[in-house]
């Protein structure tokens, strides 16, 4: 669209808003023609009663009032891209949900098993101090066992001594 069009159809749209209708004759020009023909055919006006006379057919009309046709065309363009962008991320996340989820759950699994492992240490780790203390008391036992032995040998060796003595 040319800068001229632009400019002719913010024109039409001012004089609707001032006269709620808009005409049209075989004395408008070609330009004024198109404006009439891009607001009809964007569902902005609509024809009443008469084929020349237009009224306005949507609220964006105001919208376009205060804005410029220029713009309100680059903000609709805008919200289309942006529709467009969510629906696209929106499928995209759709699509990938199973995945993710079952990454999450893999992740999940992996960290039970090995807070697991790690509680599972954590609890051996009494008996293993149970262990290491029952083998120490043993030890002591035998080391008892063994003193009381060596004095048990001593007597004996004593005694050996004694009646070797005796005998001669």
């Amino acid at each position: 669209m040319t800068k001229e069009l632009y400019k002719e159809i913010d024109l039409i749209i001012s004089d609707l808003i001032k006269k709620d209708f808009i005409v049209t004759n075989k004395e408008t020009s070609k330009l004024y023609d198109q404006g009439i023909s891009f607001l009809k055919s964007n569902g902005l006006i609509k024809i009443e009663r008469h084929n020349n006379i237009y009224v306005a057919n949507s609220e964006d009309i105001y919208d376009i009032n205060k804005i410029g046709i220029k713009q309100y065309l680059e903000n609709k363009e805008f919200d289309k891209k942006l529709d467009s962008d969510i629906k696209e991320k929106t499928l995209f996340d759709l699509n990938n949900k199973h995945f993710i989820n079952f990454i999450f759950l893999v992740f999940g699994a992996f960290l039970g098993w090995f807070l697991t492992n790690i509680s599972e240490s954590n609890k051996e780790t009494p008996n293993i101090e149970k262990l290491h203390k029952a083998i120490s008391e043993k030890n002591d036992s035998l080391i008892q066992t063994q003193h009381h032995l060596n004095e048990k040998n001593k007597i004996i060796i004593s005694l050996k001594t004694e009646i070797d003595s005796v005998k001669k």
